[in-house]
């Protein structure tokens, strides 16, 4: 080796050689299966320090750490660094290899310099260790390294738990390559973890495995912010666009549902729900114009044709065509009393607006009690219940209907000293209802002979000195509590019908049951033909203008006794 590098001039500092490629550390000999002998070692020894430029050159090989191995207590204090070819700048001849020296407080030096060198570093941890989880040098913690510490003996948190971690995670403490974000004592840290296997052809082979801990905030603090800087812009914006979407929404929709609400409200003929306010876009504005108009016909034309029709008509149980159905219903006709005479004695508009007041008062009590108003003719008018809304009991209803319109007075008006005052027929049948007419012009009406005889009943009144007369159909689909309100005035011979027909008198008030006992009695005299004990009975009943009408009716059979049919009262006039 002297005469070797005495023929280059002028080297400058010394050169060592270890033909094993691992200077400085402490050599043993091995046995074929490498077992250890222990025998003599090499003594530590400064490094190259110069190399004259121009006379040797210096080529540089791989990097490699390579900590030197301490027979007695392991990994020595001293590590071989930089390792080198040194050729002959003449010849290009190799003379040797060489190798520098460095101590792990030097390594634990650069390590901290390291951490300190970069803000992402501040509070990491660095490690080198040796898969049986020696410490080789640590930037935290105490240890030393003659006495073989122990990476879970550090007293630095996060560097001893980080073996114990990796090691359950991937089942090795010293992976090739770990790159995790773990919670070590509370902490988040970003752990990269490599493991660097000696490089040189070393008679003892040892792994290195460095280990670096960077708290999470300094890693990703900056992403983290970035990230949650554009979660806040992005949802910002969502939540602008939302709240012009939902304004623009609610700008189209809150007139939509507007329109939805009133064209429902129009199908239960609830015409009260206006949109008169404007919008803004042209298509939304004509649409409330045309609900407008719209509501304002169908509310005008339910006072022209029944309110229950529209509304069958609207919800499409009734359609614009020619068809009508057998249907049990009560028919009522109501006409005003002597309206010829008022018509001559009141003057017209008076009238007029008189019986206007009636009609508005009846129709009022009819609709209440679900019946359908058909028509006013002239000063009558003519109702229906049943139809075209089932009814359970058509009876009954239009039964709560004439006693309410009796109590209440509804059915007679004081005009100039005389009383506008309503007679009632009404009868109960199967009539035909539905649309009657021709297909350009339809009358939502009933027809047929039920009709006709609750026409016939009413003038009736007149004769037999009632307000409300009713057939024995009628009679016997009410209650027995109904039926007190009821007592029976004689068989009626009707013009157009051949069999007549027995009437009930519908009273504003029950009758007391002695009452409707003797009642039944004289009329059984009646029926009988027993015509001078009824005269008898009906003219000791004081102040009651139906017995003073049968009293009379006795008087004519009496005194023409072969004119009349025994029990039946003959119809004067329609």
């Amino acid at each position: 080796y002297q005469r070797r590098v005495h023929g280059v001039n002028r080297v400058s500092g010394q050169l060592f050689i270890d033909i094993q490629n691992g200077t400085n550390r402490w050599l043993e000999s091995f046995d074929t299966v490498g077992k250890r002998s222990g025998k003599g070692f090499i003594t530590s020894l400064e490094p190259l320090t110069r190399v004259t430029v121009g006379m040797i050159d210096l080529e540089r090989g791989q990097f490699s750490w390579s900590p030197i191995f301490n027979p007695k207590v392991g990994t020595g204090n001293l590590m071989s660094g930089q390792m080198g070819i040194i050729n002959v700048s003449s010849t290009g001849q190799q003379i040797g290899l060489f190798s520098m020296t460095m101590t792990t407080d030097s390594l634990r030096n650069e390590i901290l310099n390291i951490l300190a060198s970069g803000k992402s570093l501040s509070g990491a941890r660095m490690a080198i260790y040796e898969p049986n989880g020696k410490v080789v040098v640590a930037s935290h913690g105490i240890f030393n390294i003659d006495e073989q510490s122990e990476m879970r003996s550090l007293g630095d948190g996060p560097l001893e738990d980080i073996l114990d971690v990796v090691e359950r995670d991937v089942g090795t403490t010293c992976p090739k390559s770990y790159k995790r974000t773990l919670k070590l004592k509370g902490s988040d840290y970003y752990v990269d973890i490599v493991s660097l296997p000696s490089t040189g052809q070393s008679v003892i082979p040892l792994v290195w495995c460095i280990a670096l801990l960077a708290p999470r905030d300094n890693v990703m603090g900056e992403p983290d912010r970035i990230r949650v800087l554009t979660i806040a812009i992005i949802s910002a914006i969502t939540v602008v666009v939302l709240v012009l979407f939902l304004s623009f929404a609610f700008f189209i929709t809150s007139p939509l549902w507007a329109l939805s609400d009133g064209m429902m409200a129009l199908t239960k003929l609830d015409f009260t729900k206006s949109l008169s306010s404007r919008n803004a876009l042209f298509e939304l504005n004509t649409t409330q114009q045309c609900y407008e108009n719209l509501r304002t016909a169908l509310a005008a034309f339910s006072k022209y044709v029944p309110i229950s029709v529209v509304e069958g008509l609207l919800s499409g149980r009734i359609r614009g065509t020619l068809e009508m159905v057998s249907t049990e219903i009560c028919i009522l006709f109501m006409d005003l009393e002597n309206f010829t005479s008022l018509c001559e004695a009141i003057p017209t508009n008076v009238l007029i607006e008189a019986l206007s007041q009636l009609f508005e008062r009846m129709t009022n009590v009819i609709l209440k009690h679900n019946g359908t108003l058909d028509k006013y003719i002239g000063d009558c008018i003519m109702a229906f219940w049943g139809a075209p809304k089932p009814l359970h009991n058509p009876a009954h209803d239009a039964f709560e209907a004439v006693v309410e319109s009796q109590k209440e007075g509804h059915n007679t008006l004081p005009l100039q000293g005389r009383n506008l005052s309503f007679r009632t027929g009404i009868h109960k049948g199967s009539a035909l209802v539905g649309n009657f007419g021709s297909t350009r012009r339809l009358d939502f009406t009933a027809v047929g002979d039920p009709v006709n005889l609750a026409a016939r009943l009413e003038p009736l009144n007149k004769q037999f000195k009632t307000k409300v007369l009713a057939s024995e159909s009628f009679y016997e689909a009410l209650s027995q509590d109904e039926s007190n309100f009821c007592r029976y005035v004689g068989r009626a011979q009707v013009i157009g019908r051949q069999v007549p027909i027995k009437t009930y008198e519908v009273m504003k008030d029950p009758l007391e049951e002695n009452a409707k006992i003797k009642w039944n009695k004289v009329m059984t005299y009646f029926d009988n033909g027993d015509y001078r004990t009824a005269q008898s009975i009906f003219e000791s009943i004081h102040g009651d203008p139906v017995s003073e009408s049968l009293a009379k009716d006795c008087i004519e059979k009496i005194n023409n006794p072969v004119l009349s049919t025994r029990g039946v009262r003959a119809m004067n006039s329609k």
